[in-house]
């Protein structure tokens, strides 16, 4: 199941990162990250209580911030307090990063989620505290994150190849 949602992540982070970009309007954008995030919520929360609750968590923070820039998209709404909330993403990356490499022996995932606390950062940077010059970076930014950490693990995974 976490497969599936990381192949979404990645065509939302490709739709956003076209946002990012100019590509492509809000009004395009909000309908694809509202749907992906709740599909992640719900899907997060059974994994949480059949499964790993760390893997989910891991998608449940995620998949809020998807809602929650579908929300801001559809509405309008100043992405402030979303900034805030990518800010707290950055430090639980980095603490998940920690815990892939110490504990888990697992170090293609800590990569990932210093990656992914890049990405927050950025997030953060744009909404919160209005570093727009850093959309066009952040979008390309986006691509990368969608491709490397996201839809090629997934794929991986499906087709039973292990990471390294």
């Amino acid at each position: 199941m976490s497969d599936a949602i990381l192949v979404l992540y990645a065509a939302v982070l490709v739709v956003n990162g076209c946002f990012l970009l100019g590509k492509v309007e809000a009004k395009s954008v909000w309908p694809v990250n509202v749907i992906v995030g709740v599909i992640a919520i719900i899907c997060s929360i059974y994994m949480g209580l059949t499964g790993s609750a760390f893997v989910a968590t891991l998608l449940l923070l995620f998949a809020v911030v998807f809602v929650i820039m579908g929300i801001n998209l559809a509405s309008g709404l100043e992405g402030k307090s979303m900034g805030y909330y990518c800010l707290f993403g950055v430090p639980v990356c980095l603490i998940w990063a920690y815990t892939f490499y110490i504990s888990l022996g697992a170090v293609t995932f800590g990569v990932f989620s210093v990656l992914w606390a890049v990405l927050f950062g950025l997030f953060s940077g744009i909404l919160a505290f209005g570093k727009e010059k850093w959309a066009g970076p952040t979008g390309y930014y986006c691509f990368a994150i969608a491709f490397f950490t996201l839809l090629i693990p997934a794929s991986l995974s499906f087709n039973g190849i292990p990471l390294p």
